[in-house]
């Protein structure tokens, strides 16, 4: 009979880890050595959140880098808070993302119509 299954902390951050460099759902479990449906069911917080949650902890650690006096944590601890400051890009509006697909579309066209009158060459 196997032995009940324990999450520990340290668990639960290789999973935040794991979900901010990317992996997906499947890839986590595997390298957790797990099924997917386990890991959905044990860490359903950390898969969600896992991103910010490593953000969040590794933030804690610049942090602490920088208070101990480190230069270089300093400057990226700066940058990471100026990264916050700046405006997130919109998403183009309809009318800006028909434009654009009408511009793609005559460039297509206009290529169409040269490549249509260059005649291939003959042996």
């Amino acid at each position: 009979m196997n032995a009940p299954f324990k999450i520990t902390k340290e668990m639960r951050a290789q999973v935040c880890t794991l979900v901010a460099v990317g992996l997906t759902h499947w890839q986590i479990a595997l390298c957790m050595e797990m099924s997917r449906e386990t890991l959905e069911m044990y860490f359903p917080d950390e898969l969600k959140d896992g991103h910010a949650l490593f953000r969040g902890e590794l933030t804690k650690m610049v942090r602490k880098a920088a208070r101990a006096g480190n230069v270089a944590a300093q400057k990226h601890l700066d940058r990471m808070s100026r990264r916050d400051l700046l405006p997130a890009p919109r998403p183009p509006s309809k009318k800006e993302f028909k434009a654009r697909e009408a511009d793609r579309a005559m460039q297509f066209s206009e290529w169409s119509k040269c490549l249509a009158t260059i005649e291939p060459p003959r042996d």
